[in-house]
């Protein structure tokens, strides 16, 4: 691999958002969403429980809601990136790094409006939302204590011709994350 064929890019920023209920953290997500220029939360939300024991996530059109993934049992893995240097001993580590190297490689497509993530881990219920504009939205609450169910869903906008290189980049383009945030 040439060096010319990595892409380098900066970690989204990443903030925080405090909720009471995975209520209240569903209708801050729609509110989010609705700064991308998506109006359809719930019928997003209902798409996630396609993603239950799925490998990898949705490649879904806002606007149809239809599903772009060739197979639809896998989805879509993003791969091939990693975070430029050695947070070993950062707090910036495991679950969370990856989670934010995978979002930032994923807000990069133009055709990414962006990312909705909420674990599947049923103790934990706090997952994220990310953009390349909002950069990497953490909200508290996105689902009940010990609901097993969550999933990731990649929010594309663009014309149905364009998503196999949306695939491809998303597959096979080699990323860096540079972590600049103190």
């Amino acid at each position: 691999m040439l060096p010319e064929e990595v892409l380098y890019l900066d970690a989204l920023l990443v903030t925080t958002v405090e909720v009471a209920t995975y209520a209240e953290g569903r209708t801050k997500l729609a509110e989010l969403l609705a700064t991308t220029g998506v109006h359809n939360c719930e019928a997003i939300l209902g798409k996630m429980k396609d993603t239950w024991g799925m490998r990898g996530a949705i490649l879904l059109n806002v606007d149809t809601l239809e599903r772009l993934e060739p197979d639809p049992e896998r989805g879509i893995r993003a791969t091939y990136m990693d975070l430029e240097g050695d947070l070993e001993d950062s707090e910036y580590k495991n679950h969370f790094r990856e989670a934010l190297v995978l979002a930032t490689k994923v807000a990069h497509h133009p055709n990414i409006l962006g990312e909705l993530c909420i674990s599947d881990d049923p103790d934990y219920v706090t997952g994220y939302i990310a953009s390349k504009d909002m950069g990497y939205v953490r909200i508290t609450k996105l689902k009940a204590m010990g609901c097993p169910d969550g999933g990731r869903i990649f929010l594309y906008r663009g014309a149905p011709e364009e998503a196999a290189a949306c695939i491809k980049y998303l597959q096979e383009q080699r990323v860096l994350v540079r972590f600049t945030q103190k």
